[in-house]
C-alpha cells in the first residue's frame, strides 16, 4: 500500500494511522480553515502559467476560486434552512482509472460539509493528476491547514479485497467512481449497517443540434461551437461519462446535411489546428469499431478518417450494445430526427448528459417531460459537458454526504 498524502506516513503503520485518524472530529460544514484551503489551491492552479497546458486543471482551479464555493455554500444553506445538517463521518472514495481527476470533485464537496475522507487512487495515474496531487499536497504541508491533513489520506494499492474491507469498515459513506464491473466488485465488500453509499457508474451521453440555427450561425459563432465540442468530446479521448459519443441532429434531412458539412468541417479545422494526436492504438480501436457498427443492419454509413479528422457512422437506432461497444477518441453515431422529441424514443437509464446548441430553455423543458424512465439527468450547453456541479448523476451531493439532525 502506497501513502500519497499525508506525506511521510509509514507504509507499515497505515492502519493504525487510519483508524486515528477515522477518529477525528468532523469540521462544521464550510469551515473557514477548509473554504481557505480550496482558495489557495485554485490560486495556485490558475496562477501558474505551466498549469495552462492541462486546461482539465484548470477548470477546476476555476470552479474552486472563492466566488463558486460561496455560491455552493448559499445554495447548500438556502436549500437547508431551518435544519442541523452534519458532517456524516468518514466518507471513503474510490477513484476512477480513466479520468482519475473526477475524484477530486467529491473529495472537495465531501471535505466542505466537514467529513473525514479517505481517497483511494488508481494506480494508473496520468501526468495531471500528478501535478494536482504536488499541488495539494505543498499547500497541506501548511501549518494552518493542519486540521484538514489530519482529517485526509490519499492511498492507493494493487486491487485488494481486505485492504478495501478495512477501510470500508471505518466509513460511514462510501463513494464510488468507475465502470459497472468495479462497481459490482466493491460492491461485495459489506459496509457498517448504518453507513450508506453513492455510486458513479458508466454512462453514455450525447448531443444535440438544430440544424437550421447551426445554418444560420456566423463563421465566428460556428468556430466557436467547434472549439466548445472540442473541450467537451477530447479532453478525456471521450471517454469522460458526459462527454459527448452521439451526435442528434434536428431539421429536415437536407437542412441536416447542409447543417452536416458546416459542423464537420468546423471541427476538423478546430482538430488540426490544436494539432490533436490520437495514439495508434486507438486509432486502429476507433477504426475497428466503427467497422463493427457498420456490418450492422442498424448502421446506414461510415465514414472512416485520417489521424486529424473524426470518425462517424450514421445510425437509425442506439442500443446496449452499441453503448458498451464505444471506444472514445473520435467516433462519433450519428441520428437525424424530425423533432426534439423525437429523441426521448432512444433514451435510456444509462443515459447521463444532454448538451445541445439551437434550442430554448423551455423547449427543453417540454423534451424532459416527454422521457420515459430516468434517462438524462444533466442538459447543458455544448461546452459546459465537463463543468462538474453539485447536482451530478441526480445526486444532490451535499445532501448524501450530511446527515440531518432532528431538532423539534
Amino acid at each position: 500500500m502506497e501513502s500519497l498524502l499525508p506525506r511521510g506516513l509509514p507504509i507499515t503503520g497505515w492502519q493504525e494511522h487510519t483508524a486515528n485518524m477515522a477518529k477525528q472530529k468532523p469540521l462544521h460544514p464550510f469551515s473557514s480553515v477548509v473554504v481557505q484551503f480550496l482558495n489557495e489551491v485554485s490560486g495556485v492552479i490558475l496562477n501558474n502559467k505551466q498549469m495552462r497546458a492541462y486546461p482539465e486543471l484548470m477548470t477546476t482551479g476555476y470552479w474552486l476560486r472563492k466566488a463558486n464555493i460561496a455560491r455552493i455554500q448559499q445554495d447548500f444553506e438556502k436549500r437547508n434552512a431551518n435544519m442541523i445538517l452534519l458532517a456524516r463521518g468518514v466518507v471513503l472514495h474510490f477513484a476512477p482509472s480513466n479520468v482519475d481527476t473526477i475524484f477530486f470533485y467529491s473529495w472537495v464537496l465531501s471535505m466542505l460539509v466537514g467529513n473525514i475522507n479517505i481517497v483511494r487512487l488508481s494506480q494508473k495515474r496520468n501526468e495531471q493528476l500528478e501535478v494536482l496531487l504536488e499541488v495539494i499536497g505543498s499547500i497541506l504541508d501548511q501549518d494552518k491547514y493542519e486540521d484538514i491533513k489530519q482529517r485526509t489520506l490519499f492511498v492507493t494499492y494493487a486491487h485488494n479485497q481486505q485492504i478495501s474491507q478495512y477501510l470500508s469498515n471505518l466509513c460511514h459513506a462510501r463513494v464510488i467512481w468507475g465502470g459497472d464491473q468495479t462497481i459490482r466488485t466493491i460492491r461485495d465488500i459489506p459496509l457498517p449497517p448504518l453507513a450508506t453509499e453513492i455510486v458513479f457508474a458508466d454512462r453514455f451521453s450525447m448531443v444535440v443540434l438544430a440544424a437550421d440555427r447551426l445554418i444560420s450561425s456566423t463563421d465566428e459563432q460556428l468556430s466557436k461551437l467547434a472549439h466548445d465540442f472540442y473541450n467537451d468530446a477530447f479532453w478525456f479521448q471521450q471517454m469522460a461519462c458526459s462527454s459527448p459519443r452521439l451526435v442528434y441532429w434536428v431539421g429536415d434531412d437536407k437542412r441536416i446535411e447542409e447543417a452536416k458539412t458546416r459542423f464537420w468541417g468546423a471541427l476538423t479545422a478546430k482538430l488540426q489546428a490544436v494539432q490533436y494526436e490520437l495514439p495508434t492504438a486507438l486509432q486502429i480501436t476507433r477504426l475497428t469499431t466503427a467497422f463493427f457498427y457498420g456490418a450492422h443492419a442498424y448502421t446506414d454509413a461510415v465514414s472512416s478518417a485520417l489521424l486529424h479528422t473524426p470518425t462517424r457512422v450514421k445510425v437509425t437506432e442506439i442500443n446496449d450494445q452499441i453503448r458498451e461497444m464505444h471506444c472514445g477518441g473520435g467516433l462519433f453515431l450519428e441520428i437525424s430526427c424530425a423533432s426534439l422529441l423525437q429523441i426521448s424514443t432512444f433514451v435510456i437509464d444509462k443515459d447521463q448528459t444532454l448538451s445541445y446548441f439551437g434550442f430554448t430553455k423551455e423547449e427543453l423543458k417540454e423534451f424532459v417531460y416527454s422521457l420515459q424512465g430516468r434517462g438524462i439527468d444533466r442538459i447543458i450547453p455544448v461546452g459546459k459537458a465537463l463543468d462538474f456541479a453539485e447536482v451530478w448523476d441526480g445526486y444532490y451531493l451535499l445532501s448524501y454526504l450530511t446527515r440531518e439532525v432532528d431538532l423539534r
